[in-house]
């Protein structure tokens, strides 16, 4: 994932397996500007901050983020399970309990 195409709500989700290993600006800035939709004005009044400091503690944190997800993939092994569970959910509302157990057994061997 490249830093272009991280979307706010992507960057929430790093944000959320990731955040505690920022440092509490870069956290703080990210968590203002993700979750709380403030601009970065907004933020640099709240937290007493230059914009340039938010801009900065924001780019930082964003680059913090992406590297930890290369590294460890929690987000993509997150998005992959739950998209697995959503179709073994589907098969057994359309009543197809053998398939449903055959595609659990495939997760949980893969390692779910």
């Amino acid at each position: 994932m490249s830093k272009d195409d991280l979307t706010i709500y992507r960057l929430s989700m790093l944000l959320d397996f990731y955040g505690q290993l920022l440092t509490e600006n870069q956290y703080n800035c990210l968590d203002l500007h993700c979750n709380q939709d403030l601009s970065m004005a907004e933020i640099a009044e709240e937290l007493d901050i230059s914009r340039q400091g938010v801009y900065d503690f924001i780019k930082k944190g964003r680059e913090r983020l992406l590297e930890y997800e290369e590294k460890l993939g929690l987000l993509k092994r997150f998005t992959v399970n739950n998209t697995e569970l959503k179709s073994i959910r589907n098969l057994l509302t359309l009543g197809d309990t053998e398939k449903a157990l055959q595609k659990l057994d495939e997760v949980i061997k893969d390692g779910i």
